[in-house]
């Protein structure tokens, strides 16, 4: 069956442009709507009527051109999401008060300093950017402005990022930061101040916001409702778009399916979300259920529920294919019997090897429609709300289990546990972070419901106190966790298996984490010729490692590292265009700057093929960083494994390239599912290719 939403969105565009399919521009919609709309909305001051009408003009308008004008979009270097960030900027052009704006923006120039302006608040940060972050990414370089939205904006991964700007990873990681360097010197510009790691926080968490419910129905019914019968082939494509909107607009025929298009996005049932916490401003209110909820497990509804799914929160990691039917997850507390409404869940799901994790909302009724992906494997949904334990449901389809069309959870009451996170010295630290996990061992759970989950974790407040209230009682025997610091080193492990006193400790209230020194690092970083290198990004740890801290170099390239894992330990520079460099860290050599050196990389080539020479297509390829085999012994410390985040697939011809690898021996670890797994592979970067035979 043809599956729109595993294909990349200018193919669907093309598909709609040629062959008229409702289906593939109701993916379009579905994956772009939530980008549009949060850009209209900072463009119109938060206007949200205003915000509607935009994002309804700028799906019209996408429609008419996509079958008017097909060449647009003929292209693969098109960026569709920088098509409609420029759009949806010259949409709202006319509505914007630019006189207005440009008084207040004086004003706030005017009255704030660098200083008061980068202690402020992310809220405040947030209200000061927002006006001005679209204008000003307009104009940044197209190939600056296409990094940065498939960065932010459409919130992908710098592996996807590479991947749709046709260059390596690292390269992407290099050109998004470029880019925001770019757009914060524009941002300067205008009066506003604030740092890089700010602004590029900013952008991941507020560029873009999930379209209210409301808003959303509104836009469908705007865009159905306008729409004329589809221009005959022969009709003459009409001028393009972006000088102007003169005239009545067009809209080829999208039919009821954009309807659900646009529901898909904000189901009936519940929402996504970014957030893991309930209440966050990005959650849209879902309409109330109107039909019978089942309170067993496996129950089938009295009239279908609409297929609708949840949107993945990160793009990078979509369903593998459409949903073949959905799951209504009802959550119930387990005292009352009451709906529990807003219940944030975590969905982590398999198709084999392929992987999705999204999260999403249950709506005030408390209940949740979660996708179900033909080919499931495994489903695991954890909820996540303060005030109730977090309770997982898991179900194996690869070993018998049975998907149901409807499932109740009641949800128990946590234990609390909490205490405070003090320094070396004994004083209590603000803004600690206290994590805790838990072990997965004691008897396998009955069912497929438990309290077990992933990870939770707190922050301590002005007393240095923090609070739990996220644990149940049946896996609190299990857990354990510790205490962070940027300034210091963390705090030892607490196991409740391993110290059973402390039990009683963390339920009264009282246990105390209490941070060790954390060493200072310093030096510089050069190239091979001791030049400076502005830029590098320098960590201490290793790759992975708890407690890893992690600066970039200033602009005469030194560095200070502080709170890092305790020597012997490792310390990493990496450098555009040079290769990676790592160096150990002993108690005796951390008294001293360090210097470390870039070199120029080498072209690093690897095939991957079976045992007759028969490329092997998506092969894992993993750069060890780890080299446990020469933990604790003399050449660790004198040659330690590089700590580089180098992990691709083989392509069709079984080849992998590391354009900017150290010139030294590498060791790597191979794998694909049919195959042997190769461990410890040797290699060396050149001009020969090096055959890694599975």
């Amino acid at each position: 069956m043809h599956d729109p939403t595993s294909q990349p969105c200018l193919d669907l565009l093309r598909e709609y442009a040629h062959a008229g399919s409702e289906a593939a521009f109701e993916e379009v919609v579905r994956r772009y709507l939530d980008f549009v709309h949060s850009v209209a909305l900072r463009r119109v001051d938060g206007d949200t009527h205003q915000a509607k009408d935009v994002s309804q003009r700028v799906f019209l308008d996408l429609a008419q051109q996509a079958r008017t004008d097909p060449r647009l979009f003929a292209a693969d270097s098109v960026s569709l999401g920088g098509w409609l960030h420029r759009h949806t900027c010259f949409v709202t052009a006319n509505l914007r008060r630019s006189e207005a704006r440009r008084r207040q923006r004086e004003q706030r120039a005017f009255a704030m300093n660098d200083a008061a302006h980068e202690s402020a608040s992310p809220t405040t940060l947030w209200q000061d950017l927002a006006p001005e972050l679209d204008e000003a990414v307009q104009q940044l370089t197209p190939a600056d402005r296409d990094s940065l939205i498939l960065r932010y904006y459409e919130q992908q991964n710098l592996k996807a990022v590479g991947a749709a700007l046709g260059i390596s990873d690292d390269a992407a990681q290099k050109r998004v930061q470029r880019a925001l360097e770019r757009l914060r010197d524009l941002l300067v510009q205008q009066g506003l101040t604030l740092s890089l790691a700010s602004l590029a926080l900013l952008l991941e968490e507020k560029t873009v916001a999930v379209t209210p419910a409301s808003v959303a129905s509104a836009v469908v019914q705007q865009v159905l409702s306008a729409r004329p019968p589809a221009l005959p082939p022969s009709t003459p494509p009409a001028a393009p778009l972006l000088g102007g909107l003169g005239g009545k607009l067009a809209l080829a025929t999208l039919g009821t399916a954009m309807l659900a298009a646009l529901v898909f996005l904000v189901p009936r049932f519940g929402a996504p979300s970014t957030h893991p916490s309930a209440g966050s401003d990005r959650e849209p209110e879902a309409a109330p259920v109107s039909a019978p909820v089942a309170q067993n497990s496996g129950a089938r509804l009295g009239s279908p529920a609409p297929k609708a799914a949840a949107t993945p929160s990160n793009p990078s990691t979509p369903l593998a294919t459409a949903p073949s039917h959905p799951l209504l997850l009802s959550l119930l507390d387990a005292q009352t019997g009451q709906p529990v409404p807003r219940v944030p869940v975590e969905y982590r799901g398999w198709e084999g090897e392929h992987f999705s994790r999204q999260r999403l909302v249950a709506n005030t009724n408390g209940d949740c429609l979660v996708p179900v992906v033909e080919g499931t494997t495994r489903l695991e949904l954890t909820t996540r709300l303060d005030g109730y334990a977090d309770t997982r449901i898991l179900w194996e389809p690869q070993n018998g289990a049975t998907l149901p069309e409807s499932f109740s959870v009641r949800l128990e009451k946590p234990v609390p546990i909490g205490g405070t996170v003090v320094n070396p010295d004994g004083q209590p630290v603000v803004g600690a972070k206290v994590g805790f996990n838990h072990e997965e061992s004691g008897s396998a759970p009955e069912g497929p419901v438990s309290q077990r989950f992933a990870w939770v974790e707190t922050q301590t407040d002005a007393a240095g106190r923090w609070r739990i209230d996220r644990i149940g009682a049946s896996v609190l025997p299990l857990i354990y966790g510790s205490a962070q610091h940027p300034e210091f080193e963390s705090s030892p492990l607490t196991a409740i298996n391993s110290e059973p006193g402390s039990l009683a400790t963390l339920t009264n209230l009282t246990h105390v984490f209490q941070l060790r020194p954390g060493g200072t690092v310093a030096g510089k970083v050069v190239d091979s010729q001791g030049h400076a290198v502005a830029g590098a990004t320098v960590s201490l740890g290793g790759f992975g490692e708890s407690g890893r801290r992690e600066e970039k170099s200033l602009a005469d390239g030194t560095f200070i590292l502080r709170g890092g894992p305790t020597p012997p330990t490792l310390l990493t520079a990496v450098g555009e265009g040079f290769a990676p460099t790592t160096i150990s860290v002993t108690p005796e050599s951390v008294r001293d700057p360090f210097t470390l050196v870039l070199a120029p990389g080498k072209p690093l080539r690897l095939r991957v093929v079976d045992t007759q020479g028969q490329p092997i297509v998506g092969a894992h390829v993993w750069l060890d960083t780890m080299a446990n085999s020469m933990r604790g012994k003399p050449e660790w410390l004198r040659a330690p494994p590089v700590q580089f985040d180098f992990n691709p697939r083989s392509d069709a011809e079984g080849r992998a390239v590391w354009q900017d690898a150290p010139d030294r021996e590498l060791t790597f670890d191979v794998y694909k599912p049919g195959y042997q797994r190769l461990i410890q592979a040797k290699v060396h970067p050149g001009k020969e290719e090096n055959v890694l035979t599975l």
